[in-house]
């Protein structure tokens, strides 16, 4: 062989080799990015589920709290209904004691006579009723 025949033929097999190592560096490459996506898929599948996960726990510590605030609403609705009526009756005792000790009269004693003026007068119209026809 001649120098120029080897050099073609070391020419040829250096080619040969280095197609073939592109060839291997490409599918180490492709194997390489396959690798890399399927690892982001799995990161975001994961990281979704966190989330899932975490949305679930808030949802159910807000409807615990709603939960919670809906109790204490009625609480403080019926405790703010007591203390007015027991305002109300504190008040119309002080009220009674004051007319009582100006006036002599009680409220008790002031509701019956208005009654018995209230009867005094229906009969009252029934007579006049009663005349006038």
């Amino acid at each position: 062989m001649s120098p120029m025949q080897l050099f073609s033929t070391i020419k040829a097999v250096t080619n040969i080799k280095a197609v073939s190592n592109v060839r291997v560096a490409g599918h180490a490459g492709e194997d390489l990015t396959r690798k890399l996506v399927y690892a982001g898929l799995g990161v975001c599948r994961v990281g979704l589920e966190q989330v899932n996960g975490v949305q679930l726990r808030v949802n159910q510590q807000f409807s615990a709290m709603v939960a919670q605030g809906e109790s204490v609403e009625s609480e403080l609705r019926d405790r703010v209904q007591d203390t007015r009526q027991a305002v109300r009756n504190q008040a119309e005792a002080q009220f009674n004691q004051v007319l009582n000790r100006t006036c002599g009269i009680d409220r008790r004693r002031l509701t019956e006579f208005e009654d018995k003026v209230d009867r005094l007068q229906a009969a009252v119209e029934k007579l006049a009723d009663k005349r006038g026809h």
